[in-house]
């Protein structure tokens, strides 16, 4: 299963799949307009990882990037993911 998320400029997000409702733990009605922030440890938001990581795909066209990410019941879990603006 492959989570997909459609963010806005802003990273706020748009839409989201099944697949991301399974990984995530949240419900289509809970996340669509939260920011995507919401994902990332207090310590990659310090150091403006998300912000990093979407800038990045818009300068090169696309960007992966890995790390921990958080669940809606606050567990961790490693993640490899791919943005590619539209």
């Amino acid at each position: 299963d492959y989570a997909i998320i459609t963010l806005d400029t802003g990273g706020n997000i748009m839409s989201w799949n099944k697949a991301a409702e399974k990984i995530k733990g949240y419900s289509r009605e809970e996340i669509i307009g939260k920011n995507f922030t919401i994902f990332y440890t207090e310590a990659d938001i310090q150091k403006n990882t998300p912000f990093k990581n979407l800038e990045l795909a818009r300068k090169h066209g696309q960007h992966e990037d890995e790390g921990w990410r958080k669940k809606k019941d606050g567990a961790l879990f490693w993640a490899d993911i791919i943005f590619t603006p539209l």
